[in-house]
């Protein structure tokens, strides 16, 4: 029978030597006293810092005990490629599952419009998360020294639609970005477009930002999202208007609204930004809208 011998010395080592395993361990304790927890048949238990387990199921999740100090659990199952880890309520271990999609939405393809036009429903889907953006309003411009009003945000409407037609068609209008004020006279920004989905099963509107009001005059108004059919999601502006409030945050083009693009610098519906001082300078143009269709 192989026998354990445990033999101290003056620098604090401790070396267990069992002649049935070739080599020697050696444990070196913090300090001149400590203890070594040793559980039944090998096992540590939870509360002296071990899983309370032997062994666990190979590549499978480890999960806590039904207690704060229960024995760690492994789930029954790794499961299969393409399933996710799901939970079946807090008394009870999670399983892998098979993703479940609704039918008639597949959550996977997203189509961008920048511009009017129109989206066919495709084969087999019925539901959609639509999301429609405003054109911003054009900045005020300005005849002296004091710079004209910023152009408003263009509104914003998300919903979440269940009655489309596969095969269908569904009418998708993008409001253009509001032009700068006459830098020579002082004129109003000009309000940015609507956007708008609508047809079988889809109703969603956003009405543009209004344009900034001329020569020390305010900011234009912000638009607003309204659902009509569908489910709302999220209905506002485009932007928060407090944190694109200051000169340079805004679309940076001279006079003319923006057309949006994946590429652009800002977002869809974003405001002129206010005009520089002085006659003859500059009053900027909002941003278009856009239309965001996830299916």
């Amino acid at each position: 029978m192989s026998s354990v011998v445990i033999a101290g010395n003056t620098s604090g080592s401790v070396t267990l030597d069992a002649p049935a395993i070739a080599g020697t361990t050696v444990l070196t304790l913090p300090a001149t006293s400590g203890t070594v927890i040793v559980g039944a048949a090998g096992v540590t238990s939870v509360a002296s810092g071990g899983t309370g387990r032997a062994t666990n199921t190979a590549y499978a999740v480890v999960c806590g005990g039904t207690t704060t100090g229960g024995v760690e659990q492994s789930i029954a199952s790794v499961g299969t490629s393409g399933q996710v880890l799901t939970s079946n309520g807090a008394a009870a271990l999670p399983t892998f599952q098979t993703l479940s999609i609704p039918a008639g939405y597949a959550g996977f393809s997203i189509v961008q419009f920048a511009s009017s036009g129109t989206w066919t429903v495709p084969t087999g889907i019925t539901q959609a998360v639509i999301s429609v953006l405003a054109g911003g309003g054009g900045a005020g411009g300005t005849s002296s020294a004091s710079p004209g009003g910023q152009g408003g945000q263009g509104g914003f409407a998300q919903a979440y639609v269940t009655g489309l037609t596969p095969g269908g068609s569904v009418t998708v209008t993008v409001g253009t970005g509001g032009n700068g004020g006459n830098i020579g006279i002082g004129s109003a920004g000009t309000s940015g477009g609507t956007s708008s989905v609508t047809g079988t099963g889809v109703s969603i509107s956003a009405t543009g930002g209004g344009g900034g009001a001329p020569t020390g005059g305010a900011a234009g108004t912000t638009g607003a999202g309204t659902v009509t059919t569908g489910t709302a999601l999220r209905t506002g502006s485009c932007l928060l208007s407090a944190a694109f409030s200051s000169e340079g945050n805004l679309p940076n083009t001279s006079g003319t609204g923006t057309v949006w693009t994946v590429s652009s610098l800002f977002l869809p519906g974003a405001g002129g930004r206010q005009s520089a001082t002085g006659v003859g300078a500059t009053a900027y143009g909002g941003m278009g809208g856009a239309v965001l269709i996830q299916y």
